[in-house]
C-alpha cells in the first residue's frame, strides 16, 4: 500500500531525506535529548515511540492558490475577526438625503463619527485550516514528498473529500464577503462626495466662522474614518491570503492533494504517574551546529517547529477523544518492539558513529538507553 509521504528528517546540506536506519537513531537521540533537558522528564520511563502519518490535504482556493487542510481536524482553525458594514439600524443612509440645517449636519456627522469609530466585527471560524506558519513551513517537505509504501502508524482522517471542499468554499465565501463589504464602503463613500459640496455650502449658512470650520473638519473624519475602515477590509483580505500558498511554488496543477507528514511521537510516564507527548515535527539538521550533547541541531523555520511542536503537544493532553483513537495504534506499532526497528538503530547508531555526527560516548549511551528499554518494555 503507497500513499503520499513527507521524509521525517532531512539533510541541510543538500535537502535529501536520511536513510530509515540513520532517521531512526537520529530521532531517538532528539527524543532523548528532549527528555533530558527538561529536569521534570529524566525520571520518566517510555510507554511507546512510534514513528507516525499526520492526513493533511492541499485543496485549490481560488484560481492559482491553494490552503492546507488538518484532515484529523483537531489540530488548526482559522478563527478571525473581519469587518462588516453598518448595522441594520443603522440611519446614516436615510439620514443623508434629509440634512437641511447647519445644526442637524454637525450633529449627525458627530454621531456618525462615533458610530464608525468601533466598525462592526464578525467572528470567522474555520475548523480544520492549517496556519501560515506550519503552511509556508511544510513547503520543502511537500517538494520532496513521494509516493511508498509505509508500515508505520497512519492516524485516521476525519474528513472527506466533500467536507474538504466545503472548507475551501467557506474560504473563498469570506472573502468574497469581505470584497462585499468593502464595495458597500465605497458606495457609501461615493454618497458622501456626491453630498460634500452641498454640505460646504450649508456649512458657510452657519452662525459664525468657528462652527463653520467644526462642520468642514467632522466631515474629513468621516471621510478619513471611512477609508480608514476600507483599509482595515483589504489588511484582513492580505491576511486571509497568507493562509494559501501559490500552487506553483508546490509544482500542484490538480485541485486536490492528499499528503502525509512524517513525524515521531513518545509517551512517557513521569514519576509521579502523569502520562507526558513528546512530538519530534518533520527536522532539517545541521551536521556542523550541534547541542550541548554533540546532537546535531534542526535548522528548520524557528515557529514552524516550535508551532507545531506545542499545538500537537497541547491537543495530545487535552483532546480525550483524539487520545483513545491514536495510542492503540501508536502502542502496536511502537518502534521498542519491534524487531526490525532494533536492526534498524543499530544499523543508524553505527553510521552516526562512522560519520562522527554525535559524540562517541554519548553514542554509547543511546545504544544503552535503547537496549535498557527494550528491557523495560518487553
Amino acid at each position: 500500500m503507497s500513499d503520499i509521504i513527507t521524509p521525517a528528517l532531512v539533510h541541510e546540506r543538500d535537502l535529501t531525506a536520511y536513510n530509515p536506519d540513520m532517521e531512526l537513531a537520529l530521532m531517538f537521540a532528539l527524543i532523548e535529548f528532549e527528555k533530558r533537558r527538561h529536569e521534570q522528564y529524566r525520571g520518566a520511563k517510555y510507554e511507546f515511540f512510534s514513528k507516525i502519518l499526520w492526513p493533511i490535504a492541499l485543496i485549490q482556493a481560488g484560481p492559482e492558490n491553494y490552503i492546507g487542510i488538518d484532515r484529523m481536524k483537531y489540530f488548526f482553525d482559522l478563527e478571525f475577526n473581519v469587518t462588516n458594514y453598518l448595522s441594520p439600524q443603522s440611519t446614516i443612509i436615510s439620514k443623508i438625503q434629509q440634512i437641511r440645517e447647519p445644526q442637524v449636519l454637525t450633529n449627525l456627522l458627530s454621531q456618525w463619527i462615533e458610530e464608525i469609530s468601533v466598525p462592526l466585527k464578525q467572528e470567522l471560524l474555520i475548523n480544520g485550516i492549517i496556519n501560515p506558519e506550519i503552511l509556508h513551513g511544510l513547503v520543502p517537505l511537500i517538494k520532496m514528498a513521494r509516493e511508498k509504501p509505509y508500515n508505520f502508524v497512519k492516524w485516521d482522517a476525519l474528513l472527506s473529500i466533500d467536507d474538504l471542499f466545503e472548507i475551501a468554499g467557506e474560504y473563498n465565501q469570506v472573502l468574497k464577503n469581505i470584497e462585499k463589504v468593502i464595495s458597500n464602503w465605497h458606495s457609501l463613500q461615493s454618497k458622501i462626495q456626491q453630498k460634500q459640496d452641498y454640505w460646504y455650502v450649508l456649512s458657510s449658512k452657519a452662525a459664525n466662522a468657528s462652527e463653520q470650520e467644526q462642520i468642514e473638519r467632522k466631515i474629513e473624519i468621516f471621510n478619513k474614518k471611512i477609508l480608514n475602515i476600507i483599509w482595515d477590509c483589504r489588511s484582513e483580505i492580505d491576511y486571509l491570503y497568507h493562509w494559501a500558498i501559490p500552487g506553483q511554488n508546490l509544482n500542484l496543477v490538480i485541485p486536490y492533494n492528499e499528503i502525509w507528514i512524517s513525524m515521531y511521537i513518545a509517551k512517557i510516564i513521569l514519576p509521579n504517574n502523569t502520562p507526558k507527548f513528546l512530538v519530534l515535527p518533520p527536522s532539517i539538521l545541521s551536521e556542523k551546529l550541534k547541542t550541548s550533547q554533540r546532537i546535531p541541531v534542526d535548522t528548520f523555520h524557528s515557529s514552524f517547529h516550535s508551532i507545531l511542536k506545542e499545538k500537537f503537544e497541547s491537543t495530545l493532553e487535552t483532546q480525550t477523544q483524539l487520545r483513545q483513537k491514536i495510542e492503540p495504534k501508536c502502542n502496536a506499532e511502537n518502534l521498542f518492539l519491534k524487531e526490525d526497528a532494533n536492526k534498524l538503530v543499530t544499523r543508524g547508531f553505527d553510521k552516526i558513529q562512522e560519520k562522527k555526527l554525535i559524540d562517541t560516548n554519548y553514542i554509547d549511551d543511546l545504544r544503552l538507553k535503547w537496549n535498557n528499554i527494550l528491557q523495560e518494555i518487553k
